[in-house]
C-alpha cells in the first residue's frame, strides 16, 4: 500500500487509467485520516477540494454509463458536504434553462427512445428501462442547444466567450486578471439571487452550501484586514465548475487555465468591455 504516493511518470492516458482501475486512492479519500487532515485545512482548500472531488465523480459517471465504483459510497459517507455542493450546482444547471422547458437534447433522445420501443413492439408508455443499455450507445452527447438556455446564461455565455480566449490560441492562466474578474462576478450574481430568495424551502439549502465557500473570520491572523483591507467574503469561488456548466458547449478547462471556442483569430476582450458588449 501507499505506492500510489509515489511520483506519476506517464502520459494523461496512462494517469486515467490507472486512477479507473486502481481502488488505493478511492479508499483513502474515505479513510477517517484524510477526514481529519481536511478538517485541519484552511476553507479555502477545503473547498477546492470538494469541488475536485465532486467533479472526479461526474467524469467517472460520465464514462460508466452513470454509474461509480463501491468505495465511491465511502467517500460520501466521509464527505457529507458533498451533498451540499451537488445541490448547488444542480441549481446552477436549473438557472441556466429555460424554465418549465426539458432540452431539446433531451427531448429528441426521448423520442428517439419511443420510436426505438415501437419498432421494438413494446409500448413507450410502459417501459422505462427497457432499452436503455441500447439507447446509451446510441445517444449522442451533443451540447445543449443556444435556445434552450434562460436568458441569465444566454448573458453570461456571450460575456465568458468574449474574455476567453480560443482553445486554438491557448487557455487563460487562472491567474488572469481578466478571467478572475469574469468569475468573480458570475459567482456573485449566482449567490446575491440565492441570498435573497425568500426564506423556507430549497433556498434553505442553497444558502447552507454556500457557507462551503465563505470566508471565516481570521480575528487577529487577518493581517491584510489590520492594514484596512475589506474582509474577504469568500474563501474559494468554484471557478472551474461555474464556466464548465454556463458555459457548457463552449468551453474548455485544463491545469493550465480556460479556454472557449472560435477560430485562434478571435480576440479578447477585457471584461469590462464585454460587459458593454452583452447590453448591445
Amino acid at each position: 500500500g501507499g505506492g500510489w504516493a509515489t511520483p506519476f511518470a506517464g502520459n494523461a492516458e496512462s494517469l486515467l487509467e490507472f486512477w479507473l482501475h486502481d481502488q488505493d486512492v478511492l479508499r483513502e479519500l474515505g479513510s477517517p485520516a484524510l477526514r481529519s487532515a481536511y478538517d485541519c485545512a484552511p476553507k479555502r482548500y477545503r473547498a477546492h477540494f470538494l469541488s475536485l472531488l465532486a467533479r472526479t465523480a461526474q467524469f467517472e459517471s460520465a464514462r460508466s454509463s452513470g454509474c461509480v465504483r463501491q468505495a465511491w459510497s465511502a467517500v460520501w459517507e466521509n464527505f457529507p458536504e458533498l451533498q451540499l455542493w451537488q445541490e448547488l450546482l444542480a441549481r446552477l444547471r436549473k438557472k441556466c434553462l429555460v424554465h418549465g422547458r426539458a432540452p431539446r437534447q433531451q427531448r429528441q433522445q426521448e423520442q428517439e427512445l419511443a420510436d426505438w420501443l415501437k419498432d421494438q413492439g413494446q409500448d413507450p408508455a410502459s417501459s422505462s428501462t427497457g432499452a436503455e443499455g441500447s439507447d446509451r450507445k446510441r445517444r449522442k452527447r451533443d451540447a445543449i442547444p443556444e435556445e434552450d438556455f434562460s436568458q441569465w446564461a444566454r448573458r453570461w455565455r456571450k460575456m465568458v466567450r468574449a474574455v476567453l480566449p480560443s482553445g486554438e490560441a491557448g487557455a487563460a492562466a487562472w491567474s488572469d486578471p481578466e478571467l478572475r474578474k469574469l468569475c468573480a462576478a458570475l459567482w456573485r450574481d449566482f449567490a446575491d439571487d440565492i441570498a435573497k430568495a425568500p426564506a423556507g424551502g430549497a433556498a434553505d439549502g442553497a444558502r447552507r452550501s454556500l457557507g462551503l465557500f465563505r470566508a471565516e473570520g481570521r480575528g487577529a491572523a487577518d493581517v491584510e484586514a489590520q492594514r484596512g483591507a475589506a474582509p474577504a467574503e469568500w474563501a474559494y469561488v468554484p471557478a472551474a465548475d461555474l464556466l464548465l456548466i454556463v458555459g457548457e458547449g463552449m468551453v474548455g478547462v485544463t491545469v493550465e487555465g480556460a479556454f472557449s471556442d472560435g477560430p485562434a483569430s478571435k480576440k479578447r476582450l477585457d471584461f469590462g468591455a464585454a460587459i458593454f458588449q452583452t447590453m448591445m
